[in-house]
């Protein structure tokens, strides 16, 4: 079983709000054997990826972590592969999963920072994301040497450190935005509109619940 099985499996679980116990009955197993599955301790077989993944209503596909969807897949001519692509095949896969994870997660994003009504707030937090996908596509685009400097004004000894300096402005400068008007009463929404939870994620944002909170356990991931 892949890697990304225990984490998919584990946060379909957490999203509806189910104990293990509670799904531990419904899918026939121990509690312990489905706490197993959950940590990556043990690998379940192909029996149990089918009832887990009737009873979350989603995809074998999804909840092995090899496509991004929940449901049924679009249409072939929009998920299969180019054939003619070096080495697409798992790689197109990552590539649209990461893509639909960003996607989604913006749209929350979004909609939240729109109940503060702040306009530096959104301003400052745009441009640190702007600023992401920056350098990201630098990166990208320095892969061919002949891809021409001129695109640019600050070069490539510099835009790293340079970007990076602005991004935590941007941060620095949103956080004490929310903090000062927060103090003042004025932040133009009362807390409990921003009030944000497993529940609420996945009854206001059906369609990109899932995305987001996958979202936040890679990242976590990462920095452990």
């Amino acid at each position: 079983m892949n890697k990304d099985f225990p984490r998919i499996l584990t946060l379909l679980r957490k999203e509806r709000s189910l104990s293990q116990k509670q799904v531990a009955i419904e899918l026939n197993v121990s509690q312990a054997l489905l706490s197993h599955y959950e940590s990556g301790r043990r690998e379940c077989g192909l029996d149990f990826v089918v009832k887990a993944s009737e009873y979350y209503d989603v995809t074998c596909d999804y909840l092995l972590g090899c496509s991004p969807y929940q449901k049924q897949r679009p249409s072939i001519t929009e998920t299969m592969p180019d054939e003619d692509k070096t080495n697409a095949g798992n790689k197109n896969i990552l590539a649209t999963l990461n893509k639909t994870l960003l996607i989604n997660s913006l749209h929350i994003f979004y909609d939240l920072l729109g109940k503060i009504e702040n306009r530096k707030v959104s301003t400052e937090l745009s441009s640190f994301l702007m600023l992401a996908i920056y350098r990201a596509f630098r990166l990208i685009y320095k892969i061919n040497p002949d891809n021409k400097k001129e695109l640019f004004s600050i070069n490539d000894a510099l835009y790293i450190a340079k970007s990076g300096a602005v991004m935590g402005i941007n941060e620095a400068t949103a956080d004490m935005e929310v903090k000062m008007k927060k103090k003042k009463g004025n932040i133009h929404t009362s807390p409990n509109e921003l009030s944000v939870s497993y529940q609420s994620l996945n009854k206001d944002y059906p369609s990109y619940a899932a995305s987001l909170l996958n979202l936040i356990n890679q990242c976590e991931k990462k920095m452990q």
